[in-house]
């Protein structure tokens, strides 16, 4: 809204203000929603916050995401490592060992 005469407005967030109030509004959806199903298919976004507590307090969570990211990472490697092979020596499936590499 900007005010008569003037070239201001009269009312804004900012843009974190928008972040903040996009990210309160879904919490209060998500919230609202957990109240008519079962917590175990949709919990509230407290249950979330004490489940990922408890978890990282007993070093379940850190694990399993160090687990996750070296199962990213590899794959990243094994992706590049064969992206390599097919193209540093130019061969693009034209020796048969490209070929088996590449063929699935």
């Amino acid at each position: 809204m900007v005010l008569p005469g003037k070239g201001r407005r009269a009312f804004s967030l900012g843009r974190y203000g928008v972040t903040g109030l996009a990210v309160a509004s879904a919490v209060a959806v998500w919230s609202i929603g957990s109240a008519f199903t079962s917590p175990f298919f949709f919990p509230s976004p407290l249950a979330v916050c004490r489940a990922i507590a408890e978890l990282t307090a007993s070093g379940v969570l850190p694990h399993a995401i160090a687990i996750s990211y070296f199962r990213i990472l590899l794959g990243w490697a094994i992706g590049c490592a064969v992206a390599l092979v097919g193209r540093v020596g130019r061969t693009d499936r034209q020796t048969p060992t490209s070929r088996r590499l590449e063929t699935p």
